[in-house]
């Protein structure tokens, strides 16, 4: 979806410069990608919407077996899953959030990592549940840099935080990489 922003923008762009030229022709076909461009964005947030009940529908441990499903059909990394097939979180937003956060890490694996690993835990220690994805990757500095500014660390950490649950990111060049994931249990009245 952001990249799908940014092309807009560049269109808004040549759509400006197109029109301060005076073609005409030219300002059609822009204006109809951009109708386009629009139809996508429609078609891509129902999808999303649609993950998201989906989402809601299935249990943890189900969508933790489809992301890494998804992950082993992007790349040869051996992964490694020592989960409870019974650890289910209080709430839909837990639930989400965890996914989103397993999705997130997997991908920033496939994508950086250059990792020959990957171990997935999913596990409740004193009413939090944990979920950990650590791989034996190339490892980055976990301080923000001018050249990567940590959007989707960023991204995990927020939504656990609106949930009162953490992130812990911990790595380092030359790896390995390790994110924790934790949500606190409901106690009604705590």
């Amino acid at each position: 979806m952001q990249d799908l922003v940014a092309v807009g923008f560049a269109l808004e762009r040549l759509r400006h410069d197109i029109e301060s030229a005076g073609n005409v022709q030219l300002l059609q076909q822009v204006d109809d990608v951009r109708e386009q461009l629009v139809g996508v964005e429609r078609a891509l947030r129902a999808m999303a919407e649609a993950r998201s009940d989906e989402a809601q529908h299935t249990t943890l441990a189900a969508l933790v077996d489809q992301e890494i499903a998804r992950f082993c059909r992007l790349g040869s990394v051996d992964v490694e899953l020592d989960i409870d097939p019974t650890l289910e979180t209080d709430t839909d937003s837990q639930r989400i959030a965890l996914h989103r956060v397993l999705r997130e890490a997997l991908s920033n694996v496939t994508r950086h990592a250059e990792a020959k690993s990957v171990v997935v835990r999913l596990f409740e220690e004193d009413d939090t549940i944990f979920l950990e994805v650590r791989d034996d990757g190339i490892g980055f500095e976990t301080r923000p840099t001018k050249r990567r500014n940590g959007i989707g660390l960023r991204g995990m950490r927020d939504r656990l935080r609106l949930l009162g649950g953490s992130l812990t990111v911990e790595s380092k060049p030359g790896g390995p990489t390790r994110i924790v994931a934790a949500v606190n249990r409901w106690h009604e009245g705590v």
